[in-house]
């Protein structure tokens, strides 16, 4: 073995190898998750994770903090700022 390792591990004094490319995010509506393995997980948060953190949220009063306000029934003043489209 060459110095500075130990079978396939990297001794600390090498420097960090960096990626070839620069990773950038993507939108999320864009991604695509498939295989058996991510189906497990994705089945057990939709099934059991999210209904079990809604009811505790429920449960200690604090779902009624997370609702959104109703939506005004006059036209909103020209404050000169734009808010986002969604």
């Amino acid at each position: 073995m060459g110095a500075g390792k130990q079978a396939g591990r990297v001794a600390a004094s090498e420097p960090a190898r960096r990626p070839s490319r620069r990773l950038s995010p993507v939108n999320f509506r864009d991604v695509t998750i498939t295989g058996a393995f991510w189906r497990e997980r994705l089945d057990t948060v939709l099934t059991r994770t999210i209904p079990s953190q809604h009811e505790q949220l429920e449960r200690n009063g604090i779902l009624e903090s997370l609702e959104l306000p109703k939506p005004r029934t006059q036209p909103a003043i020209n404050h000169g700022f734009a808010l986002p489209k969604c």
